[in-house]
């Protein structure tokens, strides 16, 4: 799977170093080559397998992007993920734009991923 950019996780290892094992072992499992994403439920298992922890699937017209919070069009936006990384200290957003090649939208703690929900989303949550 190629990660558009790894250099966004290698940031946040500096900044959180706390995160630094996690962020590693994404990487690892979900950067190798050998993975093939097939499907939400093989890439779930595949994350859960190696990490113990969860990955979310929110669905494409869920999400609003572009000028004015507009909601574009499934054919534009895929699915968005959201991995656990360490549990609940830390979240990876990201979508697929194309097979096997991961978009980065953010990383960040829970705080951070409360907010950009809050605004990418018609739905408001509130920061645990």
């Amino acid at each position: 799977m190629h990660i558009i950019s790894k250099t966004t996780v290698k940031q946040a290892m500096v900044k959180h170093p706390q995160w630094k094992p996690g962020l590693s072992l994404w990487l690892k499992v979900i950067g190798s080559g050998a993975l093939q994403f097939q499907s939400y439920a093989q890439l779930k298992q595949v994350w859960k397998a190696a990490s113990g922890w969860n990955v979310d699937r929110i669905p494409g017209p869920t999400i609003r992007e572009g000028l004015g919070g507009k909601q574009e069009s499934r054919a534009v936006y895929s699915d968005v993920y959201v991995f656990d990384i360490h549990g609940s200290e830390c979240r990876i957003v990201c979508r697929f734009v194309a097979p096997n090649k991961l978009y980065i939208r953010l990383i960040g703690p829970h705080s951070v991923y409360d907010k950009w929900w809050n605004d990418h989303t018609g739905y408001k949550r509130k920061s645990k």
